[in-house]
């Protein structure tokens, strides 16, 4: 998990101009992959952080990060909801690959949706007086966060291509 959450940080500290954008893929991507939400919370802080750095209002790509991470749920081939859904259209006669073919895309663009919403709410914070305000009285900790835990093992990384085979399997039975 520390693997993926460091390569998410660096994606969007690396483009922090696309952030509303970068940030709902991430989440999506990370909850796909793993099939809980639960993994969108290892990059709220890196999120709300690199938007205060550059200026953007953290409530957009906030908002749009966990709304993208809970439809990334029934996007994920893995996650409970899709086996509960998968159970009901099957004797429909709907296949499973059917089902995704039609819900990953529909997800997506879900997401994509969400992420250009929130990127259109609330004026930027330069010019919001209760952000000014909140800044000047010190109430706004705009230092950056530290990273006081050890490297990321080869393990880890392994661990990470494991269980992207192992889910590439899964799809191709």
């Amino acid at each position: 998990m520390k693997y993926m959450v460091n390569g998410a940080e660096k994606l969007l500290r690396n483009n922090p101009r696309y952030i509303n954008i970068i940030a709902p893929a991430t989440t999506f991507v990370l909850t796909t992959l793993a099939g809980t939400g639960y993994t969108a919370m290892s990059v709220l802080n890196v999120i709300q952080q690199v938007a205060k750095d550059n200026g953007v209002r953290p409530s957009q790509p906030l908002s749009s990060s966990v709304v993208a991470s809970q439809i990334a749920i029934t996007a994920s081939p893995i996650s409970g909801a899709t086996a509960a859904m998968y159970v009901v259209v099957e004797k429909m006669g709907v296949s499973f690959v059917d089902a995704m073919a039609v819900i990953f895309p529909s997800a997506l663009f879900g997401c994509i949706v969400a992420a250009f919403v929130a990127s259109r709410q609330g004026c930027e914070l330069k010019d919001d007086p209760i952000y000014l305000e909140r800044v000047k009285n010190g109430l706004v900790n705009l230092d950056d966060i530290e990273d006081t835990d050890e490297p990321i093992t080869p393990e880890a990384k392994r661990s990470v291509f494991f269980s992207l085979g192992a889910l590439s399997l899964l799809l191709l039975c």
